[in-house]
């Protein structure tokens, strides 16, 4: 029992210098566990503080993808705006393929022809949508069936007299409307300009741009016009030889914002002579054709 007494002894009297020992160089327990406690706290917030940051810096790069998508989709509305697409799909179209010695009947696409005037000023022959038009007066043709709110409005025409009018209606809403006014001198020179119909009242949209030069009589030219958009609504045209190739540039650009214009309207095609004419105008219609403007 001496030698189990001795050794218990021994022992506590290590272990008495080894705590001893471990309070002189550490401290006392309490503020040792204090110590691994706070160590814990340290790396908790640690980690806790990366992965917050890692989130901060997820949440920061979705926000920026988010923000420049939609920014370029901005860019590609706006841009759409100013460089629409055109549907291959017409939802008016006459080639004139017919004969007729009173009116112009149904186009291929579209319906019947509303006429302006006594219905014997039209008529169909050897391949175009002929219109008499007296002097001092105007005649049109519309296809008030042929309803939409974008326009990309294309056509062919022939005039037979200098000092005359001619015009591509691209919106029409009852008597409101947006035309392109492609204006011959008795010199033969070319002009166009914008105007609109609006409560009885006719209203420029844009300068009067000369255009091709002398134009001979009888001479084949194209007239292209676009209406799409509301509020405002934007209105382009542009005028060159049927033999030349199609200009890049439009002739005159306008926009527009009358509320009784801003919805869908009919296209249609119309010409004039002034009051101190002595001849008849005929206006010679090759072909005509409307497709929706998309994008």
């Amino acid at each position: 029992m001496s030698t189990n007494r001795d050794t218990i002894l021994l022992e506590t009297v290590k272990t008495h210098r080894g705590r001893l020992l471990s309070a002189f160089l550490y401290g006392e327990l309490a503020e040792r566990r204090l110590g691994q406690d706070n160590l814990k706290r340290l790396l908790g917030s640690v980690v806790l503080a990366a992965v917050i940051c890692t989130g901060c810096v997820g949440f920061a790069l979705v926000t920026s993808l988010i923000s420049s998508q939609a920014a370029r989709q901005g860019q590609q509305r706006a841009g759409g705006a100013a460089t629409p697409g055109i549907s291959d799909q017409p939802y008016a179209a006459d080639y004139f393929d017919r004969s007729s010695n009173r009116g112009w009947g149904a186009a291929e696409v579209g319906g019947r022809w509303t006429l302006r005037g006594s219905s014997s000023d039209y008529a169909v022959r050897r391949g175009a949508g002929v219109m008499e038009v007296p002097p001092a007066e105007s005649r049109g043709a519309f296809l008030n069936r042929a309803s939409r709110e974008t326009a990309d409005v294309s056509a062919t025409v022939q005039i037979s007299r200098l000092g005359s009018t001619a015009l591509v209606v691209g919106r029409k809403v009852k008597a409101d409307d947006y035309r392109a006014v492609i204006k011959l001198s008795t010199r033969g020179a070319v002009s166009m300009t914008l105007v609109s119909r609006q409560a009885g009242e006719t209203v420029p949209l844009s300068n009067t741009v000369s255009l091709i030069g002398k134009y001979p009589k009888g001479e084949e030219i194209k007239i292209k016009m676009q209406v799409f958009g509301v509020n405002p609504t934007i209105i382009r045209a542009k005028v060159w030889r049927a033999a030349e190739v199609e200009p890049q540039a439009w002739s005159v650009v306008a926009q527009d914002g009358f509320d009784r214009l801003q919805r869908s309207g009919v296209v249609g095609i119309a010409a004039s002579r002034p009051s101190g004419a002595l001849d008849p105008l005929r206006l010679s219609v090759l072909d005509f054709v409307a497709r929706p403007v998309i994008g």
